[in-house]
């Protein structure tokens, strides 16, 4: 029993870094996904974050792809332009719904 709790422990601490690593300043985590991307077999973490502005604007969206290299996350690929502000909705409100891989393709509603 306390060897599968140490087990556990490691993994959960280790996917805990993986997201604590290469997250902005002052940003929380608004959704996570994992699926394989490039086809390897080996599943491709994406992280979409949100980045308060303290402004009108709205709340920024960052979006982060992670491939896991030598047993240590990369950020493969991270963009603030390709998914819409919180505030770019206009009257139907925020447009973020949710992301999903799909066929290697990320796809956020």
């Amino acid at each position: 029993m306390k060897t599968t709790f140490c087990f556990l422990a490691l993994i959960f601490s280790i996917f805990c870094f993986a997201q604590k690593e290469f997250q902005p300043k002052g940003s929380n985590v608004n959704e996570m996904v994992e699926g394989d991307l490039d086809g390897d077999k080996v599943p491709e973490k994406v992280i979409i974050y949100n980045i308060p502005t303290g402004k009108d604007s709205g709340d920024i969206r960052e979006i982060q792809i992670l491939k896991k290299v030598n047993n240590k996350w990369t950020v493969l690929e991270k963009s603030r332009n390709a998914i819409y502000r919180s505030d770019e909705g206009g009257v139907m409100g925020d447009p973020y719904q949710s992301t999903t891989i799909k066929n290697g393709i990320v796809k956020s509603l």
